[in-house]
């Protein structure tokens, strides 16, 4: 930006800065709606589809009982806090 486009943003805002809030918050808005209209939506890339996701985290084999699953988590309660 240079110094003239700078001294005219200033000179600009000074006389937007008197106008009413509803005026100020209105040319925002078509200032705005003017750039959307001039730039182009950019798509959304999103990763993979929840479809291709399903079962990532499956092992080769079944998947542990609810009684084995207690067992490790006891296991573990007994190596970090003992007896």
């Amino acid at each position: 930006m240079s110094a003239t486009e700078a001294e005219e943003l200033v000179r600009i805002w000074a006389q937007v800065r008197s106008w009413p809030v509803h005026l100020q918050v209105a040319l925002a808005r078509r200032i705005l709606d003017a750039v959307d209209a001039e730039c182009p939506a950019v798509p959304v890339t999103r990763g993979d589809p929840v479809s291709a996701l399903i079962g990532l985290g499956a092992g080769p084999g079944n998947p542990p009982s609810d009684e084995q699953v207690k067992q490790w988590i006891d296991e573990h309660r007994m190596e970090k806090y003992g007896p």
